[in-house]
């Protein structure tokens, strides 16, 4: 269920978080005690800002434990500066996680050289939408294997025309992709964008004055858009537990 922006500027982070935490094990016949679900936030300075997001409201209820692993200037296309798989399967065996979640493609509207063949894929290209695909799907299949669920969060629509759409172009080869393999898209667009689709650098007024949404190179978030999504990422995390959703 997607809500209001003004209802989740004023969504205490205890509604969200109190259904979160999961039983540990118990001996038999003692009381389940309770355990705090274990996230990782992975992905590009997107994932930073929402990294540091939620980790404010893990501290607001003790009911979370938030590990933000989002790294500058990487993506799906960069994979010479850090291989994503890689990181992802080595942050699942070395921790124990509940879920994962996925903020990333900024940086990924250029081309992909295979790092085999150093043949270059142009943008939008068939091989690299299949390259690209792949990715996805391998990193998927790190989460899968580790039987934890992953909630991907969608791309923001972008201030710069021609760099947004090659932004939406990458956005829903995201979201076919993550649909396909049955992992949690989660939408953001009726938050974050101005009534006719487009970029919004301010939320509406409603009474406090224009309080700022997104940061000044009209691509990433200022405070408020990032608990934004945050408390979205929270509400989708919470109704997947609600419906016996695949955890630890």
């Amino acid at each position: 269920m997607i809500v209001s922006r003004r209802r989740l500027l004023a969504l205490p982070a205890a509604v969200a978080l109190a259904s979160l935490a999961v039983p540990a094990f118990a001996a038999e016949g003692d009381p389940p005690p309770r355990s705090l679900l274990r996230v990782a936030v992975i992905g590009d300075s997107l994932a930073q800002g929402l990294g540091s997001s939620l980790s404010v409201r893990a501290k607001q209820t003790g009911a979370l434990t938030v590990l933000p692993a989002g790294a500058h200037s990487t993506g799906f296309t960069r994979y010479h500066d850090l291989n994503w798989k890689t990181k992802l399967e080595g942050m699942v065996a070395d921790r124990r996680l509940d879920a994962v979640v996925l903020w990333m493609g900024l940086n990924d509207f250029r081309a992909i050289v295979d790092p085999e063949t150093r043949r270059r894929h142009d943008f939008g290209s068939p091989d690299w939408v299949r390259v690209y695909a792949e990715r996805i799907d391998e990193l998927i299949d790190v989460v899968k294997a580790a039987r934890i669920p992953l909630y991907w969060v969608a791309l923001p629509v972008l201030r710069d025309s021609t760099n947004n759409r090659g932004m939406q172009a990458i956005n829903q080869l995201q979201q076919e992709r993550v649909v396909a393999r049955s992992e949690h898209w989660i939408p953001i667009a009726p938050l974050v964008e101005g009534p006719d689709g487009g970029y919004m650098a301010y939320l509406p007024d409603t009474g406090r004055g224009p309080r700022r949404l997104r940061a000044d190179d009209g691509a990433h978030f200022a405070e408020i858009g990032y608990r934004l999504v945050a408390d979205q990422v929270l509400e989708r995390m919470a109704a997947n537990q609600a419906q016996g959703g695949e955890g630890r």
